[in-house]
């Protein structure tokens, strides 16, 4: 994942090529950290952009609110560089971001509290 493609991004190949390409299901990326989901992910949506698929059809989920805001700022820059300044209005008016995890308690494994915590 070292090269780069033409427009900028890193050139993926082999099974990150096929995420990215796999159309007619939905798909969940598993892989240990560092591995490239971000970038995956977010040049997935914009190849899912480019064959026009509406953005608010898209969702895009990651752990934490960090990695949510690199994969946001990623797809910025992946549309901007393969799709153009003009693709990002439209694609900045439909973003949203919804943080949502469980927080377990230190009990939780013996049968306590899992509080769901919600973020618009």
């Amino acid at each position: 994942m070292s090269e780069r493609g033409g427009s900028g991004s890193p050139k993926l190949t082999g099974s990150a090529l096929e995420a990215v390409r796999h159309r007619g299901s939905h798909l969940q990326i598993i892989a240990s950290a560092g591995a490239g989901k971000t970038e995956v992910v977010s040049q997935r949506v914009v190849d899912l952009l480019a064959d026009g698929v509406a953005p608010e059809a898209i969702v895009a989920f990651t752990f934490t609110a960090r990695a949510a805001e690199e994969l946001k700022n990623r797809i910025v820059q992946r549309v901007e560089g393969r799709l153009g300044k003009a693709a990002l209005g439209r694609l900045e008016r439909s973003v949203r971001r919804h943080d949502s995890c469980l927080l377990l308690s230190p009990t939780a494994a013996a049968g306590a509290s899992i509080r769901d915590v919600r973020r618009t």
